[in-house]
């Protein structure tokens, strides 16, 4: 098997592979924990401090004057980001969303990039989150890692920060000195050589291993994890009278899939919103959890979501997601829309039938 390509089984027996064929441009990779030493690096240039090593001083907190700086989660570049500094910022869809799986990946690949090895500072200039930061001031990042939509940082001491972003969530990064602190700031960690900040989170708060382990055991499979097994999604999905669409949010089903890979995977296997579960046929999962796979690893190294093929790219990234009443790129039927438990579906009722049922795997083949 080529070292990027990466196995794909159910029901016991292997039904394919994800890898470079799945999406134009991208490319598979055997490890996508992307808090370890086999993390997958990007073809992008390389982003960090150079080599990482421990260090056990703790400088004090640069001066507030400003700087460039980068955001991470929703927000846009406010300036070039530094020579030394290179991160990702969210595409234009993703800032009015929930940041899915991949977006997660890359942020814990920079934390790692940037902090992991170092005794990192921390303080809540907020004041919100004061006695978190302490607990974690000075302490030695040994790790950053995703799990669908959540971030861990381990720090020896065996301490845990756990951050969800949630919808409004942002983490914003650069190099001393700090630019001014304003608004809701939660959190603050730096080195001498980087800053992040993060505001406006769901969740920030530090955790015993028992607490990780807790939120863990709690999430469905996550396509980003070399150990995930579609066999435990199709289990749950497999037997329940829930639209399809739905059962692909519930993160105890499957974890790090938001509105925009739902819209996008349902469309490209032609498989209606409301369809149940369990009418979805192992076969059809089969192909879907493949696709799911490749198209977040290349989000993951593309740093936004893609999903068309190079004949549509140029006039949309996305199939159906956001596109409301306008022409759908493969068939012309304008875009439908409806929410759905507080979320809004996009669809479309031609290349997405309300019948279909093909049992191929492929739906109706709409992409």
């Amino acid at each position: 098997m080529p070292a990027d390509d990466h196995q794909i089984r159910l029901g016991g027996r292997q039904v394919g592979r994800a890898g470079a064929g799945g999406v134009p441009g991208a490319h598979g990779c055997s490890d996508v924990d992307l808090g370890g030493s086999g993390a997958h690096q990007s073809a992008e240039p390389a982003l960090g401090v150079g080599a990482l090593g421990a260090r056990t001083g703790n400088p004090p907190a640069p001066a507030c004057r400003g700087r460039r700086f980068v955001c991470l989660g929703r927000g846009n570049v406010t300036d070039p980001p530094p020579a030394s500094l290179v991160a990702h910022v969210a595409g234009p869809f993703d800032r009015s969303a929930v940041p899915e799986g991949h977006t997660i990946y890359r942020q814990a690949r920079e934390h790692n990039h940037t902090l992991r090895g170092y005794a990192v500072r921390a303080d809540s200039p907020q004041g919100r989150f004061a006695a978190g930061a302490a607990l974690i001031d000075g302490r030695t990042l040994l790790r950053a890692e995703a799990v669908g939509k959540h971030l861990f940082h381990q720090y020896d001491g065996q301490l845990w920060l756990h951050v969800h972003l949630g919808l409004y969530g942002e983490w914003r990064t650069g190099t001393p000195p700090f630019p001014p602190a304003r608004g809701a700031l939660r959190l603050r960690l730096w080195t001498e050589n980087v800053w992040w900040e993060l505001r406006g989170a769901t969740a920030c708060e530090v955790l015993t291993r028992p607490e990780v382990t807790a939120i863990r055991n709690r999430l469905g499979p996550d396509p980003l994890r070399r150990n995930a097994d579609p066999d435990r999604v199709y289990a749950r999905l497999g037997r329940s009278r829930a639209p399809i669409a739905a059962l692909l949010m519930d993160q105890s089903v499957l974890a790090g899939v938001g509105n925009v890979y739902r819209a996008e995977l349902l469309f490209r296997h032609g498989i209606d919103p409301h369809r149940p579960g369990r009418d979805v046929s192992p076969e059809q999962w089969a192909a879907m959890w493949i696709d799911l796979v490749t198209l977040m690893r290349d989000g993951v190294r593309r740093g936004r979501i893609v999903t068309t093929r190079p004949p549509y790219r140029r006039r949309s990234r996305v199939y159906v997601y956001r596109r409301t009443g306008e022409p759908c790129l493969v068939c012309g039927t304008p875009v439908r829309t409806q929410t759905l438990l507080a979320r809004n579906l996009f669809w479309c009722p031609v290349c997405q039938p309300h019948s279909a049922t093909t049992g191929d795997g492929s739906g109706t083949g709409a992409w």
